[in-house]
């Protein structure tokens, strides 16, 4: 995943929906947009949230219907020069909470708001005492720092939804929307692409048993986004079936205790008093 890929694909999906450019069809046309969005900066974080609020052009304009939080740092990652911090947890965590609050402040999110989270089946292996944003990623705690991440989200999440201990922009009494989607490997070029030839066969294996098409993964992610919704908020969608979440992403103490800490971590890294830096 870099910019340049992203904007190539922006390019092609404007092309297409405009009937424009070297693709075939027609359709959304000008209502197709793009923004830029690193999740691994505030300063990214901010510029979308500002660039997205200058587009609501009237009051009954003034939100956003659906959001899909979705990120997979993983692997053997360097740590982010900047923060210090490890980007699986950086970017999968961090910048959720970030964006997500921002949107809140900005008033861009409300009752009416759809937000389904790309968690991962790795989210059971969270460990409820640990916080490990400052963990060095390596062969042996890669994958541990992964689940730890959406676990963590998940819980954050959670106690923004169903807590009456804080009362974000819009938040409370009127809740949105979340759901949380684990949809499996999806069989994708970007996932191809970053397979070692040497353990191809390997991959090729597991895809013909466990991958799941894009347009499968599709049809999920639009009959989540039903109106009226099918399952209920705080539902957590393995794959294609309702399934048990981490217990702990349930536990009012612990979705304080993961609130708390990242309030300090996000004031302290943007350099904010503890009462202006998150809701």
């Amino acid at each position: 995943r870099n910019i340049e890929r992203c904007r190539t694909a922006a390019a092609e999906i404007i092309a297409r929906e405009s009937g424009n450019g070297k693709l075939e069809g027609g359709g959304l046309g000008p209502r197709v947009g793009t923004a830029e969005l690193d999740l691994g900066s505030f300063a990214s974080i901010d510029r979308f949230v500002e660039e997205l609020k200058s587009k609501s052009t009237s009051a009954t304009d003034a939100g956003v219907n659906t959001i899909v939080l979705n990120a997979a740092v993983a692997g053997i990652v360097p740590q982010d020069r900047e923060t210090g911090m490890n980007p699986i947890l950086g970017v999968n965590f961090v910048g959720n909470v970030y964006l997500l609050d921002s949107l809140l402040r900005a008033n861009l999110v409300n009752k009416d708001t759809s937000i389904i989270v790309v968690t991962s089946g790795a989210h059971v292996l969270g460990d409820p005492e640990s916080f490990p944003i400052w963990d060095e990623a390596s062969a042996t705690n890669a994958m541990s720092l992964y689940g730890q991440s959406k676990f963590l989200l998940q819980s954050w999440l959670e106690g923004l939804r169903a807590s009456s201990w804080r009362g974000g922009a819009g938040m409370n009494p009127k809740k949105p929307f979340i759901v949380y989607w684990n949809p499996g490997p999806v069989d994708t070029g970007l996932g191809a692409d970053s397979v070692p030839s040497l353990l191809f066969p390997i991959y090729w294996l597991m895809k013909r048993m466990f991958f799941v098409e894009p347009l499968k993964v599709a049809r999920t992610a639009a009959y989540l986004l039903s109106d009226p919704p099918p399952v209920r908020p705080g539902t957590y969608f393995n794959m294609r079936e309702i399934a048990q979440p981490h217990p702990f992403t349930g536990n009012s103490s612990f979705q304080q205790r993961v609130y708390e800490e990242t309030k300090g971590l996000i004031c302290r890294l943007s350099n904010s008093d503890q009462e202006g830096c998150i809701a």
